[in-house]
């Protein structure tokens, strides 16, 4: 019923956030849980983004293979990487999840991609 995604803490030169996040792997439960009835009540809605995000890592989850592994990324500043994807000890994506018509490549995902 939740999955909880472990914080990707490899690199030692920054301060980054060690607690995991934790998601509810059924959306259509979560909606109904908070009561949501539609989809125009839900982009409405403040979870919006934060159910959005669960269900996409949760569709990635299913369609990854074995022996990859899927972490967060998050420094004190705020730079954060929604999803990062992982073989072994390598950091091999960054995924960046958001609920926009137009989407932006923020400053601190760059930063992500350059400490991963």
């Amino acid at each position: 019923m939740v999955r909880r995604l472990q914080p990707w803490f490899v690199n030692a030169k920054k301060r980054l956030v060690k607690s995991p996040k934790t998601y509810i792997r059924d959306t259509g439960i979560l909606h109904r849980l908070l009561n949501i009835p539609s989809i125009d009540s839900l982009l409405g809605h403040p979870v919006a983004g934060g159910s959005w995000e669960g269900y996409v890592i949760e569709q990635i989850y299913q369609c990854k293979p074995d022996y990859t592994e899927m972490f967060f990324y998050r420094t004190q500043t705020g730079a954060e990487c929604d999803l990062v994807l992982v073989q072994g000890v390598t950091a091999v994506a960054c995924i960046e999840i958001k609920l926009s018509n137009s989407p932006v490549v923020s400053k601190g995902s760059i930063s992500c991609v350059q400490d991963l």
